[in-house]
């Protein structure tokens, strides 16, 4: 497995969390996972609302995903520290973890903006989100022809932090959801799905375009 992300969740001020790439290989890593079921837990549950014609921008997806691997950061790659109190820690070794998204992608002028609702479970413990409004996501066309968006998920809780980010692929046609969150060690990586990882090198293209420049 690649590491995809060398920056990994990079909060702007006001505006999205952006993701860098590394093309360095994980050697084993998989936080203590048999491969197998890695990947037999990757794919998401999806609920389309909006009929089989319409619009990405006029759908309402419900997507259920479980924690499915674990990447360490890149040598020389700092994340911010989280605590292991944390209501949103993740233990490197642990898939005890989903995510449940109730999501919008609403196009206003020439940006399109996620919007809805969550869940993120750990073990016994649920956390409560609303996606914030600065969750701008970039969107573009595959060459299968499929739409993609992606970028970053900032979303706000009654708990603490109030806030913190996921890092967001997700291909329109097959409800293909992938979901990434930093422990302070490396990235807890949610879902998944075939059509992501087929398109893995020509996605982490997309993200390279919008990566922040130093």
């Amino acid at each position: 497995m690649k590491i995809s992300y060398k920056n990994l969740l990079i909060l702007a001020a006001a505006a999205l969390a952006l993701t860098a790439c590394s093309n360095e290989k994980t050697a084993g890593t998989n936080g203590g996972k048999p491969p197998a079921a890695a990947s037999a837990s990757a794919s998401p549950s999806a609920t389309v609302e909006a009929s089989a014609s319409a619009a990405p921008e006029a759908a309402q997806y419900t997507i259920d995903v479980p924690a499915a691997s674990f990447e360490r950061a890149p040598e020389g790659t700092s994340l911010e520290p989280v605590s292991e109190d944390s209501a949103i820690y993740i233990p490197s070794d642990s898939n005890d973890a989903k995510v449940h998204l109730a999501l919008n992608l609403n196009q206003k002028g020439d940006f399109t903006v996620a919007e809805g609702s969550g869940t993120l479970t750990i073990g016994g413990s649920s956390v409560p989100f609303k996606i914030n409004q600065v969750s701008v996501m970039h969107r573009d066309t595959l060459s299968t022809g499929q739409t993609l968006f992606y970028g970053g998920l900032q979303v706000d809780t009654q708990t603490q932090p109030s806030t913190f980010a996921f890092g967001f692929r997700f291909i329109a046609e097959t409800q293909d959801l992938q979901l990434r969150l930093s422990n302070g060690e490396g990235l807890v990586v949610f879902g998944g799905g075939g059509a992501i990882a087929k398109n893995e090198a020509e996605i982490e293209n997309f993200e390279a375009d919008h990566r922040p420049k130093n």
